[in-house]
């Protein structure tokens, strides 16, 4: 499918609908992944993996015997510190060894105690060895269960069952400005700390996909939580140590990392890719089968809508093709719920899953028409 042009009028591809993360055309500012590969500078694209690295001295690549705690900001020190103790024993560096010419490292989240670690796909791409450095120091060998391309995660597991997973909290209960502590291993520096708050849910962001396709995801999480190179993969968690996301990216500029604009995949997300992966070893997520971008204002108000989403292609065979949705017809609300953005219709399609129906309502030839829909799985 043709990758869609993400101007003002956000081109978006619902095949498949759920998630990712992309690279605007703005070069002074944009969003990149932050894995560490050691020895290298600049931002490197290639073999599977976009690493943003600082020039200068860089961390050890190493094992680090203790952690270090950095408190930033104004939070007590002591519930930062309450909160490290907490999830340390839960969170693991990630080296790879077959990226590029090199090797790097990530961060990761124990999910089960099974053996069960989540990261960033990034992190582990093309990887030719994975391996999990634990919070005591040891380590294990890792295997690729699966992957997320559409929300940019990778499950491995060790063969270890004493591993104690971390927690997890409720989305809905997330709050802007809410106590937000980053932990990972950035420059390869094991049990790095740091604090902030959320400062954004539901953003949408766009990333350089992994074969140079933009990828988006519309939900993530933003903080001022500083993460940089190597913090890919880890866990952004709240004051009482439970999960609110899997941190993946950060807003560059001229300070490219540290920015202050970092952004997590949100953790029902995380957990949903991580309850797939175990029980099938792949991702099933709800199609459509259109490509298309939201409506400008101008066309919004010519066609007398409060918004919507411009159908610029279907996919044969989907969900879409099925009840006759066409090239030119505009999406304007979903179970009579409007929709404004197409940040709005993949919500609705994500919410409503595989084998959940849709009334779509639209405007084709200046006439208002109704549809149901019965989505489709991307793997179908």
């Amino acid at each position: 499918m043709e990758e869609p042009d993400t101007g003002d009028a956000t081109d978006r591809s619902l095949d498949p609908t759920v998630d990712g993360v992309g690279l605007p055309p703005d070069g002074r500012r944009s969003l990149v992944w932050v894995a560490a590969v050691a020895g290298l500078v600049g931002v490197l694209v290639g073999a599977g993996l976009v690493a943003l690295v600082l020039p200068g001295p860089q961390g050890p690549t190493g094992p680090v015997a203790r952690p270090v705690i950095q408190v930033d900001g104004v939070a007590d020190p002591d519930l930062v510190a309450a909160v490290a103790e907490v999830v340390l024993p839960s969170v693991v560096r990630v080296d790879v060894d077959g990226i590029g010419s090199g090797s790097g490292n990530g961060s990761g989240a124990i999910v089960s105690d099974s053996g069960h670690v989540v990261t960033n796909l990034h992190v582990v791409a093309g990887a030719t060895r994975i391996e999990v450095v634990f919070h005591d120091g040891s380590s294990e060998p890792a295997a690729l269960v699966g992957t997320d391309e559409q929300a940019d995660l990778a499950l491995l597991r060790v063969g270890r069952a004493d591993l104690p997973p971390l927690a997890r909290a409720d989305v809905d209960d997330i709050r802007v400005g809410q106590l937000a502590v980053a932990v990972g291993a950035p420059f390869g520096l094991d049990g790095t700390v740091t604090v902030g708050v959320v400062s954004a849910i539901d953003r949408a962001i766009d990333l350089a996909g992994l074969d140079g396709s933009t990828l988006r995801l519309s939900r993530a999480l933003q903080t001022d939580a500083e993460i940089n190179p190597g913090n890919s993969g880890g866990p952004l968690v709240d004051s009482e140590g439970r999960m609110l996301g899997i941190t993946s990216a950060v807003l560059s500029g001229e300070r490219p990392s540290g920015s202050g604009v970092g952004f997590a995949v949100p953790v029902d997300i995380v957990a949903d890719t991580v309850a797939q992966l175990i029980a099938n070893g792949t991702v099933a997520r709800p199609r459509l089968g259109i490509s298309g971008r939201s409506l400008t204002p101008d066309e919004a108000l010519a066609q007398d809508v409060a918004g919507g989403v411009l159908v610029e292609s279907i996919s044969p065979g989907s969900a879409a093709a099925e009840v006759d949705l066409r090239e030119g017809d505009v999406l304007v609300a979903v179970d009579d719920e409007i929709l404004r953005t197409i940040d709005d219709l993949v919500d609705r399609v994500r919410e409503a899953g595989v084998g959940g129906t849709l009334g779509v309502q639209l405007v084709r030839d200046d006439q208002h028409r109704e549809v149901t829909v019965t989505l489709r799985s991307d793997q179908s």
